[in-house]
């Protein structure tokens, strides 16, 4: 089911949309904490390798093409490294996916105030005087704003993509 599916809000069944959050909830905490532990392990790694690049650098710079090895063009000279900067990719990459958890969650925590909110309003009888609560026009105008966000999303994904 894709994310935005996910955190959509069923009017109808509020009281289904309330017990199913914790389970939303903890599926993308989970994935943060793997990517978290992930991002970890590659930080040591990306650390690991600038530490081993930088002394070879340092004993070797004829190697690597350096008349002359200072702090400024060992570091320089490191992120030419093609293993450094495919390290340096997947790092930045595993970053972006726990930033992707992290707001995951939090729309999460946003979609649990809605329909708390929505329980409430209902409880008042907010969206009719007459006590019959008619909720086409608030589903109307909700699925309108939700395909708006949907549409923004995917063409702020498409131009990240295409930015790559």
């Amino acid at each position: 089911m894709a994310f935005q599916d996910e955190i959509s809000i069923d009017i109808d069944q509020l009281e289904v949309e309330l017990l199913t959050l914790p389970e939303l909830y903890s599926k993308y905490a989970l994935k943060a904490a793997e990517e978290k532990a992930r991002v970890d392990r590659l930080k040591n790694r990306l650390d690991l390798k600038y530490a081993e690049l930088f002394v070879d650098i340092k004993q070797n710079p004829e190697q690597y093409g350096l008349d002359k090895a200072t702090e400024a063009t060992i570091q320089a000279t490191i992120q030419k490294q093609p293993d450094y900067r495919r390290l340096q990719k997947q790092y930045l990459s595993a970053k972006e996916n726990l930033e992707t958890y992290k707001v995951a969650m939090q729309a999460i925590e946003q979609k649990k105030h809605a329909i708390e909110n929505l329980i409430k309003l209902m409880s008042m009888e907010y969206f009719s005087p007459t006590g019959d609560i008619d909720l086409s026009g608030l589903k109307r105008r909700y699925e309108q704003k939700r395909r708006k966000i949907v549409r923004e999303s995917t063409r702020s994904a498409l131009n990240r993509i295409s930015d790559d």
